[in-house]
């Protein structure tokens, strides 16, 4: 226990440092239920706090506060050098901007799953062999990377697992204009009616209110998760998901060709954020961060 201490109190101080270095380029945090807030520098997501540096002070947030995709977003759509010649704020995806390629299909990405009998077969985290999808159909989208499903009786809400999507649930509608983009495009991959298969890694993966986080098969085998990243509506949600490194290159390409929100279409929306005031003067409430200044 004392080495797991002093393992987190070293990952905490690198944090730290790279925070101090890294000040050139600004960032944006959109909180959950309204409000935004400028940092110097790239804010970072450190274990449940989101890591950031305001008025030359190291501060810190809760991660459940943080609108982390819509943050994304906004970010990469406010640099203030609108260059573009490096990955978003938030370290999303850490590559260097290269020249737009060819907007690929899902299937030249690898989104889709090879063919098998038995569903969601030889994926890594999953006990056993071949691990069989269950059907599930869909009562409602909730959501960019939400559905309400029910399966043998049962109606339960369910996200996609490794999913980050902006949240539709904002107290400013400039705010909620990009959840509803994302949940609007999502709607042309899945509507209520329609038959999904569901898969659960083991242990399974939940979210903080206790609900589900399953690889979601959409008709014709596609990944709701690879099909919503690679629109540029989502993002790679961090923390433990074994098709991580799956998802990672779509991601990139959805980033290096400008789909979605990583796209000029947004840039409007992020405009309309900064010209109304209350929305710069709300959020929830900063912490500073113990011996930082």
């Amino acid at each position: 226990m004392e080495g797991m201490l002093r393992l987190r109190r070293c990952l905490l101080g690198l944090v730290i440092l790279f925070c101090s270095v890294r000040t050139a380029r600004a960032g944006w945090l959109v909180y959950v239920g309204g409000g935004v807030q400028k940092t110097q520098g790239e804010w970072q997501v450190h274990d449940s706090q989101v890591v950031f540096h305001a008025n030359g002070t190291l501060l810190s947030v809760r991660l459940e506060d943080v609108d982390v995709p819509a943050s994304q977003f906004l970010s990469w759509q406010l640099l203030e050098d609108r260059r573009r010649t490096q990955a978003p704020a938030g370290g999303a995806m850490g590559a260097v901007r290269q020249p737009a390629p060819k907007e690929p299909t899902l299937r030249e990405t690898g989104a889709r799953r090879p063919a098998a009998k038995s569903g969601w077969a030889g994926l890594p985290g999953f006990v056993g062999k071949d691990v069989a999808c269950v059907s599930a159909r869909v009562e409602r989208v909730v959501s960019a990377e939400t559905l309400e499903v029910s399966a043998g009786g049962k109606t339960e809400t369910v996200h996609a697992a490794c999913l980050g999507a902006p949240q539709v649930q904002q107290r400013y509608p400039e705010l909620a204009w990009f959840g509803r983009a994302s949940t609007t495009g999502v709607a042309s991959l899945v509507r209520a009616g329609q038959t999904v298969c569901l898969a659960e890694e083991q242990p399974p993966l939940r979210d903080p209110l206790g609900h589900r986080r399953l690889y979601i098969e959409l008709a014709g085998g596609r990944d709701l998760t690879a099909e919503v990243i690679g629109r540029g509506l989502g993002v790679l949600r961090s923390g433990v998901c074994s098709r991580a490194e799956r998802y990672r290159p779509i991601a990139k390409e959805a980033f290096l060709a400008e789909r979605g929100h990583w796209g000029p279409t947004s840039f409007d929306a992020a405009l309309a954020v900064l010209s109304n005031g209350p929305i710069l003067a709300a959020g929830p409430p900063i912490a500073s961060m113990p011996g930082a200044g």
